[in-house]
């Protein structure tokens, strides 16, 4: 809907409790069992701040605040991603994740 232009608010909302009904609906599945669910709901709520509000009187003024939470979320996730890696577990030390990586996700032909 985003890409389509539509981007008030409402919508952001509106998606953002779509995907929440899901990932509650499918916690402790193996669809739902990689950790992006987080992720994907925290950067959906952060763009709902990123919609003009009612009652606001000017277009796209984006809140220094989120814009801030948004290059926190990122710092987190690319950290994240290092700090598995320092952990040691198996496949990381066997160099074998990326089998599993290329085999489990969706990579256009």
């Amino acid at each position: 809907m985003v890409v389509l232009g539509v981007d008030s608010w409402c919508v952001m909302i509106l998606l953002w409790l779509l995907d929440f009904t899901i990932v509650t609906y499918a916690d402790g599945t193996s669809f739902y069992s990689y950790g992006w669910e987080s992720q994907l709901l925290e950067t959906g709520f952060l763009s709902i701040w990123l919609c003009d509000l009612p009652g606001s009187t000017t277009t796209s003024s984006y809140s220094l605040p989120v814009l801030w939470l948004f290059r926190w979320l990122c710092a987190r996730i690319s950290i994240g991603a290092g700090l598995i890696k320092l952990r040691g577990g198996e496949c990381w030390q066997n160099k074998t994740c990326l089998y599993y990586h290329f085999e489990t996700q969706p990579i256009p032909r």
